[in-house]
């Protein structure tokens, strides 16, 4: 078997839970708590949709960089980087 990529979700995945507010982003975006934010973002006109993801992208760096690994995070990503050749 050939594995080309792995793919994983952010957070409480890679990384412990908490970082990314859900709440604050539906918020910022006006997007209904009860809507999942992608599913809201894709029933916006194209310039909404544009800007609607560049605030996700900000909300998703922040996140990222006040995260942390979740415990062995960071060993599974070295050993399939070993195995993968990522």
């Amino acid at each position: 078997m050939n594995i080309k990529g792995i793919l994983f979700d952010f957070d409480g995945t890679l990384t412990v839970p908490g970082a990314i507010n859900f709440l604050e982003i539906k918020a910022s975006l006006g997007c209904p708590p009860e809507v999942p934010i992608l599913e809201f973002i894709e029933s916006l006109d194209n310039n909404e949709q544009q800007k609607a993801y560049s605030l996700l992208d900000r909300h998703e760096d922040r996140a990222a960089r006040i995260s942390f690994p979740a415990q062995d995070a960071e060993v599974v990503v070295r050993e399939l980087k070993k195995k993968t050749y990522l």
